[in-house]
């Protein structure tokens, strides 16, 4: 992973700082999940690192138990990530843009 800062226009970063929201670093060609998606795999760190799957089902499997294990605070911080994500693009016009 590159440690390239976030990409965004100076106005963009500005509203983020303004709102104290936290931006995701993200690398600008990168096969990873964007990261509006991070609060929902971020927190499964490294623990992919080393598993190989040999199916579709094996790891859809992997996947249902790991979301499985996780408590209701886990999906209510995801939730209002995902309305602070519907802010944001409401805020900027709908213009695109990454933070």
């Amino acid at each position: 992973m590159t440690t390239a800062p976030p990409h965004c226009f100076i106005a963009t970063r500005q509203l983020v700082e303004s709102h104290n929201w936290e931006p995701l670093a993200h690398p600008a060609y990168s096969s990873d999940p964007a990261p509006s998606k991070y609060h929902l795999f971020g927190s499964r760190g490294n623990v992919l690192n080393d598993l190989r799957f040999d199916s579709h089902a094996e790891a859809k499997k992997w996947i249902d138990s790991w979301f499985a294990a996780k408590d209701n605070p886990f999906f209510w911080k995801a939730f209002l990530n995902c309305l602070k994500d519907r802010e944001i693009m409401w805020l900027a016009k709908a213009q695109y843009f990454e933070i």
